[in-house]
């Protein structure tokens, strides 16, 4: 095949094609990633990674400040208009506007006329992904360039104290959930950012179905208690997938006082089944002998020795043969990790002196807190997994 049809078969391609296949879009973004890294020269990753994507990042977080990304239309606009929208100057909305367009974020219909594209649009939602943007300024902006000068001085030793992380010298701040606490609108970003992430990554029960915790469920027992639960979006999955023959099955929601109070008082009631509870999940569990205790991206944030402590707590307080601990987590392959997943690790690191684990970690983990390990759920595509553990 000559270059000129390669590229033409490349150009065709759209997410449309494997609308009905996941697994295929998956394996086709991976292989197109890996296709454009075999054809950049070194010096044009390097201009990339110093240049190109941090000032693309800069110039996204200035215009949704500007309010550029919801001004946008489906009808082409000109700098003028958009400038006329959002109260700023019509040269500085050309100049961010043309990378904007450059870097396929927004469209260029013809010179000086620009509207949206499918991500720009999801950018001009301000409970939508553009909260990762801002989150990113609250935080990642601040600490991550930091990070070379921290290792220095360590002398490159690998994090591993929870009780001292890097980011209590990178930010001057005794703990990271203090820190967004005391700031209600980096806090409403970073929860915003992984309410809209989790929500275009499905339900935890498309990978773990609920039948297995239906069968030989007893009624008199909680069905699952969600330790770390936030607004119970998990358990609100859970509720409407046995809605039809287990709609009274007794579901629990466990978390801090702020966030129990939050998930009270939220727009979108959770069903009635559901229970809130506060609690201190490195505390005795006060839930005895529930089917199934879930915690979601909670483990991840703690090295071992601190994440056994808390997975003790549900082995104690679990029935033997009956209760099963679910960790919705990442999981690290032994080789050929995923961009994302990498990055993962070395945040949880920089943040909690935590880590990301492969599936013999998780199994060391889960069996160092007097469990048994059973098995990793997982379907394509998905960011984490539910790594299943019995209690014995």
């Amino acid at each position: 095949m000559d270059t000129a049809s390669v590229i033409s078969s490349l150009s065709s391609v759209k997410r449309q094609n494997f609308a009905n296949d996941e697994s295929a879009r998956v394996h086709a973004l991976g292989e197109a990633r890996a296709l454009m890294l075999r054809l950049q020269r070194p010096w044009e990753r390097v201009y990339d990674m110093m240049w190109l994507d941090p000032i693309t990042s800069v110039t996204a977080k200035i215009s949704a400040d500007m309010g550029i990304f919801s001004a946008l239309s489906a009808q082409p606009q000109t700098s003028h208009d958009l400038a006329s929208k959002t109260g700023t100057d019509g040269a500085l909305v050309t100049r961010f506007c043309r990378l904007l367009a450059a870097r396929q974020i927004i469209k260029e219909d013809d010179v000086d006329k620009f509207s949206h594209l499918e991500f720009s649009e999801a950018l001009a939602d301000p409970n939508g992904v553009v909260n990762g943007i801002h989150h990113h300024y609250d935080l990642p902006a601040l600490y991550a360039p930091k990070a070379p000068a921290y290792f220095r001085e360590t002398k490159y030793v690998n994090p591993t104290d929870a009780e001292h992380p890097p980011w209590q010298t990178l930010m001057g701040s005794q703990s990271f959930w203090n820190y967004i606490k005391d700031r209600p609108s980096v806090l409403s970003h970073f929860q915003k950012t992984l309410a809209s992430l989790t929500g275009e990554t499905g339900a935890w029960t498309e990978m773990y179905s609920p039948s297995h915790l239906l069968e030989g469920y007893d009624p008199a027992t909680a069905l699952c208690v969600d330790v770390g639960g936030g607004l119970g979006r998990d358990m609100r999955h859970l509720a409407e997938a046995i809605r039809d023959s287990h709609s009274n099955a007794k579901i629990i929601v466990q978390d801090q006082a702020s966030v129990i109070d939050v998930s009270m008082h939220q727009a979108n009631p959770l069903p009635s089944n559901i229970e809130l509870a506060v609690h201190d999940f490195f505390r005795e569990q006060p839930v005895k002998g529930a089917r199934a205790y879930l915690m979601h991206s909670i483990c991840h944030d703690w090295p071992d020795s601190t994440a056994r402590e808390i997975l003790v707590q549900l082995a104690k307080a679990g029935k033997a043969g009956y209760s099963k601990v679910l960790l919705v987590d990442g999981v690290v392959p032994e080789k050929g990790a995923s961009p994302r997943t990498a990055q993962m690790d070395i945040n949880m690191m920089l943040l909690f002196a935590a880590n990301e684990r492969t599936e013999k970690q998780w199994r060391a983990l889960v069996e160092g807190a007097g469990l048994k390990f059973e098995r990793i759920w997982s379907i394509e595509g998905a960011i984490h997994v539910v790594v299943e553990a019995s209690v014995l």
